[in-house]
């Protein structure tokens, strides 16, 4: 099974808020990243949220970019 550094990641909102990406999906399965810049360089949509900012509801383990899917940007670590 693969990990995800979303967890260590200072740009990812909501990892404790049980947050689903897609319906059938676990509750904390996403998170909502706020690294802006990297989110549109990787083509992706950013939206405004209430709660989190300025950013996009991502999978835990999608990780923005290439199919085995690792992003180190904004690793705390």
């Amino acid at each position: 099974m693969m990990g995800s550094n979303c967890l260590g990641c200072i740009f990812a909102k909501g990892k404790d808020d049980g947050l689903v990406h897609s319906p059938g999906d676990k509750p904390g399965d996403a998170i909502f990243c706020t690294n802006v810049k990297y989110l549109q360089e990787s083509g992706y949509e950013v939206e405004k949220d209430t709660k989190y900012g300025s950013g996009t509801l991502v999978y835990r383990i999608e990780l923005i970019e290439d199919e085995d899917a690792t992003c180190e940007a904004g690793i705390s670590q």
